[in-house]
């Protein structure tokens, strides 16, 4: 089994895949590009997930899940980002 985990910032999105040993597989490192629109940072979240599949030399059928770390207020029931300063978020839907 592989796990997919994100840590989003307002400086870098870091991504990495790790086996059940916990051994890390891959993982990437990229510039946040805020602000943005909703549906851009949605596309900067799942480019970073893909560059590291891709390194790692899987994809997203072998991961089960995905863990993704936000700063900020997050409505851990809806997924949705109720206030993140350093991104610019209002309510943004991060669990969709």
């Amino acid at each position: 089994m592989y796990y997919l985990g994100i840590d989003l910032g307002g400086t870098n999105i870091a991504a990495g895949v790790a086996d059940e040993n916990y051994r890390i597989l891959a993982k990437t490192s990229r510039k946040t590009r805020v602000p943005c629109p909703d549906e851009e940072m949605c596309g900067q979240l799942a480019e970073a997930a893909e560059e590291t599949l891709k390194k790692a030399g899987l994809s997203l059928g072998d991961i089960p899940w995905i863990g993704v770390g936000s700063p900020g207020t997050v409505n851990r029931e809806t997924g949705v980002v109720e206030f993140a300063n350093n991104l610019h978020f209002r309510n943004f839907p991060l669990r969709r």
